[in-house]
């Protein structure tokens, strides 16, 4: 029990930190160019990989994809560019039926008397690990507390980064 407060404590002093610290993605005027370069894209359309290509991303917007390897110009500003080194870009996925808390399985019954506190910080590390595993987009299937809504909202606000949350609140 002490373990989980203490857990908590941490987590909601590092939540509060970057919250006064991380300034708004709405506050920013310009918005940063990604460029993805000397990648392959699979389209999932059943055609052959393209290959040698370059994807420009505005915001979160994919606004380009070029053919070779992208040479930023004199004077550009805002500009990262991430050499993907013949790595595949395809679309993001999605899980389409998901309880964010879950711990499947839960063979020592975990869950059984576990707090809000505690289920809501694996519901955000889920959907962030998940993210980092491709998934870009989840459809929540009944999840207490309305936990679903609040990651939803926060990953929205820019706070965290992680899947966009197709919420459906208490089952």
């Amino acid at each position: 029990m002490a373990l989980k407060r203490f857990l908590l404590v941490i987590f909601m002093s590092v939540l509060a930190v970057s919250l006064l610290l991380t300034s708004s993605p709405r506050e920013q005027k310009t918005p940063i160019k990604t460029i993805l370069t000397n990648c392959n894209i699979i389209d999932c359309t059943g055609n052959e990989p393209l290959k040698n290509m370059s994807v420009v991303i505005v915001g979160n917007t994919i606004t380009d994809i070029l053919q070779g390897t992208y040479k930023k110009s004199v004077g550009e500003k805002n500009v990262r560019i991430l050499n993907l080194e013949n790595g595949y870009v395809l679309p993001g996925l999605w899980n389409v039926h998901m309880h964010m808390a879950a711990l499947l399985p839960d063979p020592n019954h975990l869950q059984d008397d576990e707090s809000l506190p505690s289920a809501v910080i694996r519901a955000g590390l889920n959907a962030m690990d998940g993210l980092r595993f491709g998934v870009t987009s989840i459809r929540t299937v009944g999840e207490r507390s309305y936990l679903d809504i609040a990651w939803r909202d926060a990953f929205d606000s820019g706070y965290f980064m992680g899947p966009r949350i197709f919420a459906s609140g208490d089952a």
